[in-house]
């Protein structure tokens, strides 16, 4: 290559080293955004570990503790009162020690979901996205659907307890939505955003439940709308046969 031909094309190197790094950049995001999901639930596990740890050695303190007091009135220095309330404190240190191994298997599950969705195309908050939609999607149905607020008027109830339940935590999962547009999304405001979904999703089925509305909506949903409209057709049969009787009589 001539010396003059080096001089033309010296920007192709800069250009296909630049073109190549944001190639990289890009990748490295989509890898990161495509972690979110495992990142979170790994931390979570991780910290629903340590809570466990620290439950299940306050339920040994509290097992402890019972035997101690237990001897104490064996030997006349503590009574009745004392050991009740020591084994009241073990009874809730064994519960909340449950409860905390009940959540570290369910972190676990989450993990080796997360693991698997690893290599699932996509971005996960645009799926968290599509999946709060879909609730509100629904709930709008009760909400603008003639028939349906017929059908189920507990649906559109903010004084039923389940319905009231399912409006907190439609406010929860508005606070905790993230758009996907943003470029730095940490593992824990993922993991919040993903549990405020599917307290949603499960709010949501108890109201519906709660309702009648879960079991077989779309019979309930049919019958009220042909009721609805068995209604108009005969409103306007009367109304067409008095108007026909008006004319009659005014000819």
């Amino acid at each position: 290559m001539d010396p003059q031909s080096v001089v033309e094309l010296w920007w192709i190197a800069p250009a296909v080293v630049g073109a190549g790094a944001a190639t990289v950049m890009v990748a490295r995001h989509n890898g990161r955004r495509r972690r979110l999901a495992f990142d979170a639930a790994r931390k979570e596990l991780a910290a629903a570990q340590k809570e466990s740890s620290a439950r299940s050695a306050a339920a040994r303190m509290a097992r402890a503790d019972v035997t101690r007091v237990t001897a104490e009135r064996a030997a006349g220095r503590a009574d009745d009162a004392v050991v009740a309330q020591a084994r009241r404190v073990l009874r809730d240190a064994e519960q909340r020690s449950k409860a905390a191994g009940a959540l570290v298997r369910a972190r676990r599950a989450q993990v080796s979901a997360a693991r698997i969705a690893l290599s699932t195309p996509g971005d996960p908050v645009e799926r968290l996205n599509a999946e709060h939609d879909a609730v509100l999607a629904r709930w709008m149905e009760y909400e603008t659907d003639p028939a349906r607020l017929i059908a189920y008027p507990q649906m559109s109830d903010g004084r039923s307890p389940a319905n009231a339940a399912f409006l907190t935590a439609v406010e929860r999962a508005r606070d905790a939505r993230l758009d996907p547009a943003e470029k730095k999304i940490s593992p824990e405001s993922f993991g919040a955003y993903r549990d405020a979904v599917t307290a949603l999703e499960r709010a949501f089925a108890e109201a519906e439940r709660a309702a009648g509305a879960a079991a077989d909506p779309r019979p309930a949903w049919q019958d009220a709308a042909q009721s609805v409209l068995e209604r108009s057709v005969e409103a306007l049969r009367n109304a067409t046969e008095t108007w026909g009787r008006r004319r009659r009589d005014d000819a």
